[in-house]
């Protein structure tokens, strides 16, 4: 909802003085980051640790003709809040045979309790396996006394990130149960050291050298980029005494286990960004459609009331139809729009039917330089956000004389504005991106893509965001027929976020399919765009 203004200190910045107020904020604001991003190289936040505690585990598989667990362990990582966890095959299975154990004992760490030993508190049960690259996923269906785990129970899954952007010298966090470390979960840390081919001398990116400690039960266990996005998994230790001891460190980078994860983990956690965004937000700009990731921090200007503060500057013209959205589940989004002559546009806490989240639509009426000033709720908030600007589906601008200019174009996009009728749409080319609206229905109603996607393409992204929950389903080589559990679908997106993403490495190339889904909700036509690059 819109709130009233008297709430917070806001009023006491508006004004003349707001714009070089806020100038100065964005100068200290980013250079806090930066700041917060060094020391955060050294040491991950004690929230994002925490996470991690609850969330990297130790593995056992159970052997069902000695009828106990075997005598050896390893690490893995939940990846999705329905239980998903991501391993090394011969952490649980014989990797010469390429053969798994069925069952696994998971044991994990009670973050209040980091210095005793795991508890067995799941049984997982394998699901898929990648011998070649030597990684497997279980999943978490049974409680420790083998009780099922209901469909509702949700698991502290960490964010999957992207280790395609990884360089040499990017600091790296390994976490996971090495046996030489004695019985409790251990972190250690280093830097990425370099990248190699799957021979161990070549060039390539099959392997992620680093020089943070790792032994045998952290095989299956958990790399964390700065922002503790899960990038790598530590995989192999080489080790050489020729009169002088060496040893060398690797991981299996996590763009090799999308060809696992991807037909497997529907709900695989994600960062609170768009695919592909890498690197600290820059507050400089806000990408048309894409998510913009930003942190308060300690660090960040703040207003009297004690609430922390960034800013964004964002060059628009007169006429367009806008949506801004800020999202968290750090903090209590709280979010403001200037206009060029210092108007207040938005003032905005919690959006009708958003939670506590932000999901607000206006119209400029000059053209100029605006304000998006992402901050909290509650004094001394920090935490991370997502904050998206996008045109509304549809929308149309006007030029200087008043006279209409076509689609709204932001960030250097104009999408093609198509009608709202359910069945097949047409192509979106890449990169372009295509905004649309879904009328509902008693029953369900979808658009349907496709993209063409040329030989020799090493990434596909698609990012959705919605006005409403709609899902996402794509599918190479032919429509999508089924969007049930057991349908013909390649990657599914049915979370109730109003965004969701796909990212495919090393697509086949061809024709893939996109279906946009509304199920039920009669009355409604919420607006939507699909990005493709």
């Amino acid at each position: 909802m819109i709130v009233d203004p008297s709430r917070r200190c806001v009023p006491a910045i508006l004004g003349p003085s707001l714009r070089g107020a806020l100038a100065v904020a964005v100068s200290v604001a980013w250079l806090a980051f930066v700041a917060a991003s060094w020391s955060s190289a050294q040491v991950l936040p004690r929230e994002v640790r925490v996470q991690i505690l609850r969330s990297v585990v130790e593995v056992v598989p159970y052997d069902p003709v000695a009828d106990g667990l075997v005598d050896w362990s390893g690490s893995g990582t939940i990846i999705s809040p329905d239980g998903y966890v991501l391993t090394n095959y011969h952490v649980i299975g014989d990797l010469d045979a390429r053969s798994a154990y069925e069952w696994h004992a998971i044991f994990v760490t009670d973050p209040a309790a980091p210095d005793q030993p795991p508890e067995h508190s799941y049984w997982a049960r394998f699901v898929a396996g990648d011998a070649t690259h030597d990684l497997a996923l279980v999943r978490i269906v049974e409680f420790a006394d083998e009780s099922p785990v209901p469909a509702s129970f949700e698991f502290p899954a960490v964010p999957v990130g992207d280790s395609n952007g990884l360089i040499p010298g990017d600091p790296l966090t390994v976490v996971g149960y090495p046996g030489i470390s004695g019985a409790t979960i251990t972190f250690t840390t280093g830097i990425v050291s370099g990248w190699l081919g799957e021979d161990l001398i070549a060039g390539g990116k099959q392997w992620i050298k680093t020089d943070a400690k790792i032994a045998r039960g952290n095989s299956g266990g958990a790399a964390f980029d700065e922002r503790g996005r899960l990038v790598g998994v530590p995989t192999l230790l080489q080790q050489r005494n020729d009169g002088v001891f060496e040893e060398q460190f690797y991981l299996r980078p996590i763009a090799l286990a999308w060809a696992l994860i991807g037909p497997n983990v529907a709900s695989v956690q994600r960062p609170a960004r768009a695919a592909g965004a890498t690197g600290a937000p820059d507050p400089g700009s806000v990408n048309g459609g894409a998510a913009q990731s930003g942190v308060l921090t300690e660090g960040d200007e703040r207003f009297d009331e004690g609430m922390y503060f960034d800013v964004y500057e964002v060059p628009l013209r007169a006429g367009l139809e806008l949506v801004v959205e800020m999202r968290s589940t750090e903090i209590d989004p709280y979010l403001l729009v200037v206009g060029p002559d210092d108007e207040l546009v938005l003032d905005v806490d919690d959006s009708d039917g958003q939670g506590f989240d932000v999901l607000e639509s206006f119209t400029t009426t000059a053209d100029g330089v605006y304000l998006l000033v992402a901050s909290s709720a509650f004094a001394d908030e920090t935490g991370s956000y997502d904050l998206r600007l996008r045109a509304a589906p549809g929308s149309r601008g006007t030029d200087a004389a008043g006279a209409e200019t076509g689609p709204a174009e932001l960030g250097g996009i104009a999408p093609p504005a198509v009608g709202s009728a359910t069945g097949l749409v047409g192509e979106i080319a890449l990169p372009d991106t295509a905004v649309n609206r879904l009328a509902g229905s008693d029953d369900s109603t979808y658009h349907t893509y496709w993209i063409e996607v040329p030989p020799g393409t090493a990434r596909l992204e698609v990012l959705l965001s919605a006005e409403a929950d709609l899902d996402l389903f794509l599918k190479y080589g032919s429509e999508i027929l089924d969007w049930g559990d057991d349908g013909d679908w390649d990657f599914r997106d049915i979370s109730t976020q109003y965004y969701a993403e796909f990212v495919v490495e090393n697509p086949n190339p061809g024709r893939w399919y996109l279906d946009v889904v509304l199920f039920g909700n009669p009355g409604t036509e919420p607006g939507y765009s699909v990005r493709v690059r």
